[in-house]
């Protein structure tokens, strides 16, 4: 008989085998431990009597897993505990049971909210059957920053001699082009950028100031992205702050994913006093140069609104279209003001990405 049990500290190890040794997966048990312990041991979202998530199993061995943890989020001005769905794993002779794993998710976060940032297209279909609303983002796109010409000239072309030689030829063109369109960006004004190594007080009293900008939104507490950003070296996340005096303005948190075309720096969350564009540009410009400096070919910077679209664009980035993304999410209760691109402020920490 197919059992569906909740998930318990007891069965980490079998479950971390499971995932471990499931079809084309390449990261080991260790790997999965770790990300057990950042999803529900340091999560600070987490308590004890929150599910983390549902295995199915047969006499005794897992054969399928859906996992669940918490975040906190700012919807309709409150704060509230929500349920996010990662991991959705069942063994091919099990699959007729893979519903099971979904319909006890849904079940659980009622009277709560429940995104589903990476589901595959069966998973889609059932969700839009359920009525689940995609998250939609109002600048839509992307602008990006070239920080080695010869690099991303050469990257978009065949690999041989002549390319890399039309490279180098353009490459102080392309330079001169986007030196002109970026000036605001060569002038720090006063600013001071850093690279934060951990989140301090600063952070909760620009979250305290500016949380009243977006009434739906994802908390930005210290606590949150020191977990978030910090919390496993597997998902080591980078962010960048810019302050006026001892006052934090502004950040951007990136990361830096492995395989891609170009050896990029992609921005997954920009938060704070984003109306400040002289503090923005003097960010921007100072990504540019730590990227030179470690080898990055291209920083992106997403439109997660159309307020960050247009600071973008006034700054003088180049712009380029995004694959549209897969992102789901319901409220499971009733709900005074429907939420809308107007009223929410969505980046890329929304659901389990980058977890």
């Amino acid at each position: 008989m197919i059992e569906l049990l909740t998930v318990t500290p007891e069965h980490f190890k079998n479950l971390a085998q499971y995932l471990a040794s499931y079809p084309d997966e390449t990261r080991d048990v260790q790997f999965w431990l770790d990300r057990f312990r950042l999803w529900w041991t340091k999560n600070p979202a987490c308590q004890d009597r929150f599910e983390r998530g549902w295995i199915l199993t047969e006499n005794g061995e897992i054969v399928g897993f859906l996992g669940n943890f918490p975040t906190r989020f700012q919807l309709a001005g409150k704060m509230m505990i929500i349920h996010n769905a990662t991991t959705w794993r069942v063994s091919p002779n099990y699959r007729n049971h893979s519903l099971r794993l979904l319909f006890k998710q849904i079940a659980n976060s009622r009277g709560s909210m429940l995104f589903m940032t990476t589901p595959n297209e069966p998973v889609v279909k059932v969700l839009k059957s359920m009525n689940y609303q995609r998250i939609e983002r109002a600048g839509r796109g992307m602008s990006f920053l070239i920080a080695s010409s010869v690099n991303f000239l050469a990257k978009c072309m065949p690999n041989n001699l002549i390319t890399i030689l039309f490279s180098k030829l353009l490459a102080p063109v392309l330079d001169l082009v986007q030196n002109f369109r970026c000036q605001a960006c060569n002038q720090r004004g006063g600013f001071r950028v850093e690279e934060i190594s951990r989140a301090d007080l600063s952070f909760d009293e620009l979250w305290e100031d500016t949380k009243k900008l977006y009434p739906n939104t994802n908390a930005r507490t210290s606590e949150f992205i020191n977990w978030y950003c910090f919390g496993s070296k597997n998902f080591a996340k980078k962010i960048f702050a810019v302050y006026e005096g001892k006052s934090l303005i502004a950040y951007m948190m990136f990361v830096n994913p492995p395989g891609r075309k170009w050896n990029s720096l992609e921005c997954i969350d920009f938060f704070g006093r984003i109306n400040n564009q002289k503090a923005v540009a003097a960010l921007v410009g100072y990504l540019r140069t730590y990227a030179q400096e470690n080898r990055i070919d291209l920083i992106k910077f997403p439109h997660f609104s159309a307020e960050t679209a247009r600071l973008y664009k006034t700054l003088g980035l180049f712009e380029m279209k995004s694959k549209e993304r897969e992102e789901y999410f319901k409220v499971n209760f009733e709900i005074s003001e429907p939420i809308t691109v107007k009223n929410t402020y969505f980046s890329y920490i929304v659901g389990d990405v980058g977890l």
